[in-house]
């Protein structure tokens, strides 16, 4: 079934992997992955049937970036800002070399009127992530004033 689920998933089958998945998840759950793959409506458009998904794929120990991404991006779709900030907050403790995690953490903070948070936390990982000379040259003025904006 699960050999199914993925080639159904990578041919774009995503309303017949999904089905899958689910059929998985009700016959083992406690299988961390598939409840992470069972998640894969929010590509359906169904958020609010994302999420219990992704909740427990990481209470189940998915340990995996897209795991936050998913959870987070959905909750934010969801309104759910404060939820979104803490679960990337998160991922982004436990996958500090993520360069999609900033951006994807500035949108809550944001959202949450945490201005300052977002522009440092974008500044920052603008500056990790260039490899431009000219951003390099300027790293450490850059990265000082992205912790002193209002200097």
């Amino acid at each position: 079934m699960w050999e199914l689920a993925m080639r159904l998933r990578s041919a774009g089958k995503h309303e017949e992997a999904l089905k899958q998945f689910e059929k998985i998840t009700v016959e083992n759950p406690q299988d961390a992955e598939a409840q992470y793959y069972a998640a894969t409506n929010e590509v359906l458009g169904r958020e609010k049937e994302a999420v219990p998904y992704y909740e427990k794929a990481i209470a189940l120990g998915y340990d995996e970036v897209d795991a936050y991404i998913g959870l987070g991006s959905t909750y934010r779709v969801l309104h759910r800002y404060e939820d979104a900030r803490k679960i990337l907050e998160q991922g982004y403790e436990q996958f500090p070399d993520n360069f999609a995690l900033p951006p994807l953490l500035a949108m809550p903070y944001y959202n949450l009127q945490e201005h300052e948070k977002a522009t440092t936390l974008l500044l920052q990982c603008y500056v990790k992530a260039s490899l431009d000379n000219d951003v390099q040259a300027f790293s450490r003025a850059i990265n000082y004033y992205a912790t002193h904006l209002n200097d």
